[in-house]
């Protein structure tokens, strides 16, 4: 959920709770995202886990969980000339299959 989100809904709690976020300026600023000094002893940070690895594998005084929070359904947008698309869904289809989605 992006701040814009919030801030443009139409639902009055999600519009107040935007506001929320911005006056208490609970929000990382991208600049700030791959240093970890936001991340401070009594804080967490959600975001998906190879990204997480990606940004802190290395510093040794942060703790990146291996627990699951959520599954996010995956979709594919393509348009009407793509070149091949038997093939994109031969994929779908071999993965959805091999039951990867299961083994989370």
């Amino acid at each position: 959920m992006s701040l814009p989100f919030l801030l443009n809904s139409e639902d009055n709690d999600l519009k107040i709770l935007g506001e929320i976020v911005v006056c208490n300026e609970w929000f990382v600023h991208v600049s700030k995202r791959s240093s970890g000094a936001y991340i401070k002893s009594r804080s967490v940070r959600e975001m998906h886990r190879n990204t997480a690895k990606m940004l802190f594998g290395n510093h040794e005084d942060l703790y990146i969980s291996e627990d699951i929070l959520h599954v996010t359904l995956m979709d594919f947008a393509y348009g009407r000339n793509f070149f091949c698309p038997s093939k994109l869904n031969s994929i779908i289809l071999r993965l959805s299959a091999a039951g990867l989605y299961e083994k989370l």
